[in-house]
């Protein structure tokens, strides 16, 4: 079976085929520029994540290591962003806390050691949130039929969340999302486990 490189290489060829290709397809449906480049480079990223992400079920493989780093970078900044929007709250939770302890302690700080410790759980969490989710090596992240429905699941999502743009906007967001299958058939290529 072929390795991390391997899939990388033909993950970044199919990547430049697909962006040349959405690129493409959306100035010749919809003449307009920003669009197509839009198109190309998300197809160009979608395509190549595609190519890496059924190895995102092996405990040990460099998919499943960069997906956790960013997993986790995106619930700290996530946390981050809510703790901010919501401060105020978490502050008067904390003031009850405190009171409720007879703890010592500003609010504010207790507010955000809170915040900040439940960042961490929450990003310590991440890697064997997605062994839970994964289960075994080659398992449904190697299927094609099941990744053609998750790829269809994604798509359907990127329509109702792009529901009130144009049609081209639309059609851009929702094909770009779509070029992630083209990558997963490229590692199942790989793999020889298309069929």
């Amino acid at each position: 079976m072929p390795n991390y490189p391997t899939h990388a290489r033909w993950g970044r060829a199919g990547a430049v085929v697909m962006a040349i290709g959405a690129a493409g397809a959306i100035y010749y449906l919809f003449a307009t520029i920003h669009l197509a480049a839009a198109a190309g480079v998300g197809a160009s990223a979608a395509t190549f994540v595609g190519a890496i992400f059924p190895d995102i079920d092996h405990h040990a493989s460099v998919p499943r290591e960069k997906a956790t780093r960013a997993l986790q970078i995106l619930f700290i900044l996530a946390l981050a962003s809510l703790a901010a929007l919501q401060f105020e709250t978490i502050v008067a939770l904390s003031e009850t806390a405190i009171t409720t302890t007879g703890v010592d302690a500003p609010a504010e700080a207790a507010a955000g050691a809170s915040v900040a410790l439940f960042a961490l759980v929450a990003a310590g969490l991440v890697d064997p949130a997605i062994g839970v989710v994964t289960r075994e090596h080659r398992g449904w992240t190697h299927n094609a039929g099941i990744m053609l429905v998750l790829t269809g699941l994604l798509c359907g999502g990127m329509w109702v969340l792009t529901t009130g743009l144009s049609v081209a906007e639309q059609t851009t967001a929702i094909g770009v999302v779509g070029t992630f299958y083209v990558g997963v058939l490229i590692h199942l290529g790989l793999d020889g486990e298309i069929i």
